[in-house]
Order: structure tokens, then C-alpha cells, then sequence
């Protein structure tokens, strides 16, 4: 719903003849995600993100982390949580 609230036409982006031009200012937009299970090579999410990221809003460099297998009952959950603060903390650092 957020997602589909931000898509404004004069705010988020434009039209110049028959394409959408970006307005956003963002060099770069990190997704993070968290699944009960493991995504696979079927991430609509990160498809979706990017698709809107580069297609509407203009921006170009989209990172991704997912911390995965949280209902797994065998994997260590605080663990992979930790790991993925750890992931964040590191993309957050990184400049463009």
C-alpha cells in the first residue's frame, strides 16, 4: 500500500510524451527483507522494487538483503538475525 501510495504523478515522477521520467533525488534505495523460508530464484519483491526504482522513480542502484529461513525450526534464527544486522550495517556504509 505504501508503495502504491508513493507512485504520484508530479511528485515521484512525471511523463515526458509517452514515458515516465523519475523525481527522485535517491542515488540508491536498499531493500531489506526477511523470509520464513528461502526465496530462490522467484524474487517478485526485489523484481517489483527495481522495476519501480528504475522504471518510475529514477533510481538506478538497488541493494537487496534478505535474511532468510526464520520458520525453518533446525537453523539457528538469532543467528541469521545477527548476521543480517551485520549485512545491513555494511550496505548502510557503502557510498554509492
Amino acid at each position: 500500500i505504501y508503495l502504491e501510495a508513493i507512485c504520484v504523478s508530479g511528485i515521484t515522477f512525471r511523463y515526458e510524451a509517452d514515458r515516465a521520467v523519475g523525481l527522485c533525488r535517491a542515488g540508491v534505495l536498499t531493500y531489506l527483507t526477511t523470509c520464513g523460508g528461502f526465496i530462490g530464484p522467484n524474487n517478485f519483491g526485489l523484481d517489483y522494487i527495481q522495476g519501480l526504482c528504475r522504471g518510475l522513480f529514477g533510481i538506478e542502484t538497488v541493494r537487496f538483503l534478505a535474511v532468510e529461513g526464520l520458520d525453518v525450526a533446525d537453523l539457528d534464527h538469532q543467528a541469521l538475525l545477527q548476521s543480517g544486522f551485520s549485512k545491513a550495517r555494511n550496505l548502510a556504509a557503502l557510498k554509492k
